[in-house]
């Protein structure tokens, strides 16, 4: 299957990639309650764009993003098995099977991000990427396949004090702040990575 062949040249820095997509998904798991250290949702993104930036083809780009969302539903979503119990099978293969299939939903703004770069560049898809995610979140508690529980804004419940924008705009305009922070640490990041 073409999602899985890596060329030679992306062999030789699969390490990298893997520990860069790793780092995205712990970042992004330990943000979450009951978890007191929100704030790593605001640079959890980063890694993987970093790693996004270094890929090419959209097959492997895919491949590194499902990587990095299925350690974050790891750390998340370990309880829906219920685990700490260990005395229900069913309930520990569905937990099991939405840890794996859930992160294909990624898929959707991480695709669209990357057939935006594709078209009209780097600078178009960064900007586009909140809004990308967010309509991705938005969607995706409107109907009974409804999954609120990885909104990004969540991450912030316990900073109570700097969230308080969400009484105007919601859970989701909490997460589009988030996902443009991300964007503009990754932006300056790579800016001293040119001029260096």
């Amino acid at each position: 299957m073409k999602l899985f062949t890596f060329t030679r040249e992306e062999r030789d820095i699969i390490p990298r990639k893997v520990s860069l997509s790793v780092l995205s998904g712990i970042l992004l798991g330990f943000a979450f309650p009951p978890s007191p250290v929100g704030i790593l949702a605001c640079v959890g993104l980063v890694p993987l764009l970093i790693v996004l930036d270094e890929t090419e083809r959209t097959a492997a780009a895919l491949r590194w993003v499902y990587l990095a969302m299925l350690i974050f539903h790891m750390i998340t979503l370990n309880w829906t098995g219920g685990y700490a119990h260990m005395n229900d099978p069913y309930m520990m293969l569905a937990g099991a099977i939405t840890m794996t299939l859930h992160p294909f939903f990624y898929f959707i703004p991480f695709g669209i991000f990357l057939f935006v770069r594709q078209r009209w560049g780097g600078t178009a898809a960064l900007a586009g990427l909140p809004f990308f995610w967010v309509a991705y979140e938005y969607s995706h508690t409107l109907s009974e396949w409804s999954f609120p529980w990885l909104t990004l804004g969540n991450t912030q419940s316990y900073n109570l004090a700097r969230i308080q924008l969400v009484s105007f705009t919601g859970v989701i305009g909490l997460s589009l702040w988030i996902l443009a922070l991300n964007v503009l640490t990754y932006m300056l990041l790579e800016s001293f990575r040119r001029e260096g």
